[in-house]
């Protein structure tokens, strides 16, 4: 199946899935065949999906299941859990950063963000986390992704807090008006403060975790990129393209 991504599309597409059962007396396989619904989200143009999209293979209807604290902690210690965290930054460039006090990533500077609930996509979980945590709405396709890393914590909040806990982050970017920011109200206990940086002082800050330096350059470089392909789209010249090819990977 091939598809092609365009801007402000959604794609549809059916599959087919295979599957093989036992048999009877004589051990055959029998095998059934299935046809599912798949569909691609993204929000961007095609340079933006390959950094990160959405499917939905069949009709998913969400949940409401709820682990309480003693079974969410056994699911921990088999699970990897998927967070979307954000760089959301201000009309100036600066990065709002909180300092968590709770595990994982106690005591020290973190992203604003949070878990990915099952039926979400990442752009949708990464809405729901900055209106729970900044209590103000961003529409998703103002949402960019620029990174994602693996994360082994040695410590968790969920007691016991020494069996620790595994992360799969993808991080995005949004930038928000001066309006947005003066309605920023940060209501996460988690934090016990919250600041606007600048990607400088992340970038040479010894208390700034690496997975937050490497998004902050991820997401210059996403910038840099975007600038490249917006070139070739537009039509210019040779010169103009290979040099922004060259300052993007500088």
């Amino acid at each position: 199946m091939k598809q092609q991504a365009t801007e402000g599309t959604t794609t549809t597409a059916t599959t087919t899935t295979t599957t093989a059962g036992g048999g009877g007396e004589k051990g055959e396989n029998k095998l059934s065949s299935s046809r599912a619904r798949t569909t691609m989200s993204y929000y961007s143009g095609a340079h933006r999906s390959s950094l990160h999209a959405h499917y939905e293979t069949g009709e998913y209807a969400k949940n409401s299941t709820f682990l309480e604290d003693e079974e969410y902690a056994r699911a921990l210690d088999c699970i990897v859990k998927g967070c979307a965290d954000v760089l959301l930054r201000d009309s100036e460039g600066r990065i709002l950063i909180g300092y968590r006090n709770v595990e994982p990533a106690a005591n020290g500077p973190w992203f604003i963000g949070g878990r990915i609930k099952v039926g979400d996509s990442v752009f949708q979980a990464a809405r729901i986390n900055v209106r729970r945590e900044c209590k103000i709405d961003i529409k998703e396709e103002r949402f960019e992704v620029v990174h994602t890393s693996t994360h082994v914590w040695a410590k968790r909040k969920q007691a016991p807090s020494e069996n620790g806990t595994g992360d799969v982050i993808v991080v995005s970017t949004a930038t928000i008006t001066d309006e947005e920011k003066a309605n920023v109200e940060m209501v996460n206990t988690e934090y016990d403060g919250y600041a606007w940086k600048t990607p400088e002082e992340i970038l040479k800050g010894e208390e700034f975790h690496p997975a937050l330096k490497n998004a902050v350059k991820a997401m210059f470089f996403n910038m840099r990129q975007n600038k490249l392909i917006e070139a070739v789209r537009e039509g210019k010249s040779d010169g103009e393209i290979a040099k922004l090819a060259r300052e993007a990977f500088e």
